[in-house]
Formats: C-alpha cells, sequence, structure tokens
C-alpha cells in the first residue's frame, strides 16, 4: 500500500540490521523514531484493511509484497515477544497480530503463505507467544481471532494450528461473547 511495505522492509531488514536469532530474544533496541514509524504504518495498513479488506489483500497478497510482509511480520513478532514486554513492544506485538489476521481471513493463499518460509513460520510464532497471550481475556480477544482467521477454510494451516494448541480452545473462544465484538471474528461469521 503506497510503499509501506517496502519502507517497512528497508527500515527493519535492511544490510546491517541485526540478524534474528530464533534462539534468543534481541539484544538491542530500536530507536524510538523506528517504533513510532513502525506503529504508525501498521495502524495505516490495519485501518484501511477494515475499511477495504478484499483490496487490502489483494495488494499485500501479490508475490513480491507477501514475502515482504511475511518477513515483516516474522521479524516484529521475534523481537516484540519477550517474555518481559516493554508498553511499545506490546502496542507494536498488537498491531502485527492484527495485521497477519485481516492478510490471512477467508485468504487461503494468503493463509498459506503464513505457514511458509523459514522456521519458525509466522503460525507457529503466533502459537509460540508469552502463555498470558491464551488465558488473559483481553490478550486472547487480541490472538484467537488472527488464529482462527489464519486457519479459518483451509486444512493445511489448521493442521499446523493442531500440533501446536489445542483448536478446541480457539473454537470455545469463537462461541463466547466476548469474541463478538472482535472485527476479525465478524468477518470469519460473515
Amino acid at each position: 500500500m503506497f510503499g509501506t511495505m517496502s519502507m517497512l522492509y528497508g527500515t527493519l531488514l535492511h544490510q546491517d540490521a541485526p540478524p534474528r536469532d530464533t534462539n534468543f530474544a534481541p539484544a538491542f533496541v530500536l530507536p524510538k523514531s523506528t517504533i513510532r514509524v513502525i506503529h504508525s504504518t501498521l495502524t495505516l495498513l490495519n485501518t484501511v484493511a477494515n475499511l477495504e479488506l478484499k483490496l487490502f489483500q489483494d495488494i499485500l497478497g501479490a508475490e513480491g509484497i507477501s514475502l515482504q510482509l511475511r518477513h515483516i511480520a516474522t521479524y516484529l513478532l521475534w523481537y516484540c515477544s519477550s517474555d518481559d514486554l516493554s508498553s511499545e513492544n506490546q502496542q507494536l506485538l498488537h498491531l502485527v497480530i492484527q495485521l497477519v489476521g485481516y492478510f490471512a481471513v477467508k485468504n487461503h493463499d494468503n493463509q498459506l503463505i503464513l505457514q511458509s518460509g523459514f522456521t519458525p513460520t509466522v503460525l507457529r510464532q503466533l502459537c509460540s507467544l508469552p502463555f498470558s497471550y491464551f488465558c488473559q481475556p483481553e490478550l486472547t480477544l487480541i490472538l484467537f481471532p488472527t488464529l482462527l482467521a489464519c486457519c479459518y477454510g483451509n486444512q493445511e494451516t489448521r493442521k499446523i494450528l493442531d500440533q501446536e494448541l489445542s483448536y478446541e480452545m480457539l473454537e470455545e473462544f469463537a462461541r463466547s461473547p466476548a469474541a463478538q465484538s472482535s472485527l476479525l471474528m465478524k468477518i470469519i461469521n460473515s
């Protein structure tokens, strides 16, 4: 969307960027100015998804852009999901989770993109978020709609999800009154 993915990709994954080590939490802190740019860009993308979901999915699902999105999501999920989340990182994490949900919801090709690539994939990273995202209602309201969006109508991604966690837990959430307030759940149920 208007070069935002390329800008984020260049900002986060430039040649001198610290490499992602999946065995360790990041040993660096992104500059505040970078955090603000990422936050604003993710907010813009989520707003576009709310307004024009099909356009959003078609543009971000295009061949080169979808790979950028996958790399950005992987990097930000890794960077933001340590156990001791700062409020800035938690806000970014929530925006990334929401973005992934909009990208995947009812879109088979985009769902497959999230389970491809180097491990851990975006889908596996979502399943490996801190335990609080699976037990605190205010955090399950953020994560569970995206997990459901990633596997809705897609047996391949559903199998991966079944390996990582209990799908029954997600189904129970989907039937709960709290789930009805989620925009992603409204899209899934439409």
